[in-house]
């Protein structure tokens, strides 16, 4: 009878003894093949989608080594940031110095990239231990710096302005995993905008998202439209602002949701940040850091 936790614990014992699946950082004759394996989030335990990214990318590691490849795969583990932060202040409260605080967040990483580390070991994961790191450790700072110092040469860097996930409270960018998204029922709201030199014609626009107005940078319809034949290249009026936009088309227009014309604001969603770059719009910045 087949009892995987039997099973499983002698092969992983047998793969560590044997080093079977170690970096052989003085091998010269195999074709070298790198791994750069994304550093999870130290703040709990693994979820099903890094479950899910340690099994496929160690597939592709087994089946390099098999095929003869020399294969460095390490693992990091991403211990900066709010993730880390939030749950230290969950655990522990906010009536803390600057120093205990940073002590509690190396703390609870270390306690988790231990656990996260055996439920990966579990899943049968095969990474280098010797290439271990941490994003907060101070040679993995330092070759980020040396690595940005070496883009600036190479100018590869850029300024621009792009939306982030912002928190108002503490005023600072923050990630994906550190927001919440919520549905909520709105309702559209009807605005004409006028179309200049068309003696009082107008262009109706149905929005939930009003308040952007000022942030209007162009109106979008659908090129197969046919309601809105001849008006492509037009310049439309913003109501209440002393604006003026042109009428765009993009086939990733909707025709079907509200009047089948839609603002472009910088930025309302991901449609309109798209549309932004591939447009090449004017940018106006709709909201302060507050």
């Amino acid at each position: 009878m087949y009892d995987a936790s039997i099973i499983e614990e002698k092969w992983k014992t047998h793969w560590t003894e044997k080093k079977t699946f170690l970096f052989d950082d003085k091998e010269s004759n195999k074709q070298l093949f790198v791994i750069d394996t994304p550093p999870p989030f130290t703040n709990g335990e693994l979820h099903m989608g890094q479950v899910f990214w340690v099994c496929y990318i160690d597939i592709i590691a087994r089946y390099k080594k098999m095929k003869n490849f020399n294969v460095l795969y390490p693992q990091g583990w991403d211990a900066h940031g709010f993730p880390t932060e939030i749950a230290v202040e969950k655990k522990y409260g906010k009536n803390m110095s600057r120093e205990e605080f940073y002590k509690k967040c190396e703390e609870l990483s270390s306690s988790n990239i231990k656990n996260m580390k055996e439920q990966m070991l579990q899943l049968g994961s095969t990474f280098d231990n010797r290439y271990e790191y941490r994003t907060t450790s101070d040679d993995y700072v330092k070759k980020v710096q040396l690595s940005l110092l070496e883009m600036y040469k190479k100018d590869m860097l850029y300024k621009a302005s792009h939306p982030v996930m912002w928190c108002v409270k503490d005023t600072s960018g923050i990630g994906n995993p550190e927001s919440e998204e919520r549905e909520e029922e709105s309702y559209l709201n009807y605005i004409e905008f006028e179309i200049s030199g068309s003696k009082g014609k107008t262009l109706t626009i149905a929005t939930t998202r009003p308040e952007m107005l000022h942030a209007c940078v162009a109106v979008a319809i659908n090129p197969k439209d046919d309601r809105f034949e001849g008006l492509a290249g037009k310049k439309i009026k913003i109501p209440i602002f002393d604006l003026t936009v042109e009428l765009i088309t993009d086939e990733n227009v909707d025709p079907t949701f509200g009047t089948g014309a839609e603002m472009v604001c910088t930025f309302g969603d991901k449609a309109d940040i798209e549309m932004y770059i591939k447009h090449r719009l004017k940018y106006i910045e709709a909201m302060d850091e507050k």
